[in-house]
């Protein structure tokens, strides 16, 4: 079991005002691992579904402490007029709270402005008559912003859209803008995505939207936005060529310059599910998921491709192939433990060598960039840690709720979410009774020595909580507890809003 720790943890307990609970000598905390070298996935939560109801996209959002998250259902077997869900994360379950309408919900995307948090919702396909099971409608439908208020959302305005894939936003200055993927207006897949500056606080009977710029884009999947040495960049992924007559299709990046996107660089694509970003520093990394061959554009098991932006460029700097058989539906980045890591959700499409259709996987890839002398030198090199078997998914995300790394992903019929759980054992007396409204622990030791261990401290009902990092070395009695108030606890009677 190893040294006991040199530093005992002691923890508090805490009311919704972040007030020590003094009378409290009931309530027992448990400390277990939270974070260290030798994490694996662990499912922790699960939610069913009716039918075979799909999920195309999954946000998260955090209100004063509380973590928000929104699926956008797209078709439950039957039509596209599936109303998409907000839940709750208790900290060990979603808990649903509303139910909104949409129409073939393909994305959602959520914005901060003045202190509140708006939602954007990208409606793809609208219903207009169901006859025998033949679904017939329009893809010229109305996408939608949400207030949230007190805890639900509430319709602050409908717009037009031609098929939305995506919306994405992003602030420059004291603006915010909006910009949507169109990808098809019943009749052409070359349309423009529109670009919008969004303010919520206009008059009433205004619209919150001004429109900017209409940006010609062929059958477009999504944009994405980052900043890169004080300029900002857009990235749009296409989908189609209808010149071509093939899923080969560059994406572009623009420059967001006086208030406009100029198109700056091509990238050679197909298929594009999932673009993300990422700092290591200075340094900015773009990473693209291709679900097919960027050559042929027939599917494929796909590609990650990880580019660096050197001299207001895009260029390749490692890519993973082949990925166990599985094709790419998504992409998740995360910092953890002092590394880089993506979570890459893949379904099995082909047989394997024995003729086999694998499980589909949540697929583990880490940069150990901490142990790089120098970060501007440290070659990009993500490898493989760890597999989850998984049920057929089409999103995944992560997010961080009370100090812990969370993902979760859906596709067909569930929502999961994933935590990581050590390799290493706890020893000692786990658990410490409040005395005062503090539980002090007292003969706590981890078995293997890692340079970035955290400890997580729960009691029943109460929300828990990480504390700070710290390292465990061999043969030494070393190990540190940061003990402050915001590694207490929330009381029962807390408002989650």
């Amino acid at each position: 079991g190893g040294e006991a720790f040199g530093t005992q943890p002691t923890v508090q307990i805490l009311d919704a005002g972040g007030n020590v609970v003094v009378d409290d000598n009931v309530t027992v905390v448990t400390a277990s691992i939270e974070k260290d070298d030798t994490i694996r996935m662990q499912a922790i939560a699960s939610l069913g579904m009716d039918g075979v109801t799909t999920v195309h996209d999954l946000a998260s959002f955090a209100v004063n402490g509380t973590t928000f998250v929104l699926a956008a259902l797209n078709y439950d077997g039957v039509t596209y007029a599936v109303s998409s869900t907000l839940y709750r994360w208790s900290g060990a379950a979603l808990v649903e709270v509303q139910s909104i309408p949409s129409n073939g919900a393909e994305d959602w995307e959520h914005v901060q402005v003045g202190g509140e948090h708006y939602l954007f919702l990208a409606n793809n396909f609208e219903v207009v008559s169901n006859v025998d099971g033949l679904l017939l409608g329009t893809y010229i439908t109305s996408s939608r912003i949400y207030h949230f208020v007190k805890g639900q959302l509430v319709l602050l305005e409908s717009f037009m859209t031609e098929g939305a894939k995506n919306i994405k936003s992003f602030r420059v200055g004291t603006s915010t803008f909006v910009v949507v993927a169109n990808n098809y207006n019943d009749t052409h897949t070359f349309i423009d995505s529109d670009l919008y500056r969004f303010h919520p606080d206009a008059p009433v009977g205004n619209s919150s939207l001004t429109w900017v710029q209409g940006i010609p884009t062929s059958s477009a999947v999504m944009w994405h936005h980052f900043m890169d040495r004080g300029a900002s960049w857009a990235l749009v992924a296409q989908e189609y060529s209808a010149m071509k007559q093939a899923y080969v299709v560059d994406s572009i990046l623009y420059r967001f310059i006086g208030g406009r996107m100029v198109a700056w660089q091509n990238v050679a694509t197909s298929s594009v599910k999932r673009i993300t970003s990422f700092h290591v520093d200075a340094r900015t990394f773009v990473v693209i998921a291709n679900a097919g061959d960027a050559a042929t554009g027939s599917p494929s098991s796909g590609s990650l491709v990880v580019y660096e932006m050197l001299s207001a460029v895009l260029q390749e700097r490692f890519r993973i192939d082949g990925l166990e058989t599985g094709r790419i539906v998504d992409v998740a980045y995360f910092h953890l433990n002092s590394a880089e890591w993506l979570a890459i959700a893949s379904n099995s499409t082909v047989p394997d060598t024995s003729g086999i259709i694998q499980t589909p996987k949540l697929l583990l890839y880490t940069w150990a960039t901490s142990n790089c002398s120098a970060s501007i030198t440290c070659p990009v090199s993500f490898e493989h840690f760890s597999s989850l078997p998984i049920d057929m998914c089409e999103s995944v995300t992560h997010f961080i709720s009370a100090g812990r790394d969370l993902l979760i992903y859906g596709g067909e019929r569930q929502l999961e979410v994933v935590t990581f759980a050590s390799l290493a054992a706890l020893s000692g007396t786990a658990t410490a009774p409040a005395v005062n409204g503090v539980a002090t622990f007292t003969d706590l030791s981890i078995n293997l020595a890692q340079p970035n261990y955290r400890l997580l401290y729960s009691a029943g009902a109460l929300e828990p909580h990480a504390g700070a990092s710290f390292k465990v070395q061999v043969g030494l009695a070393e190990a540190s507890i940061l003990e402050a108030p915001a590694y207490g606890f929330a009381s029962l009677g807390a408002s989650p809003f």
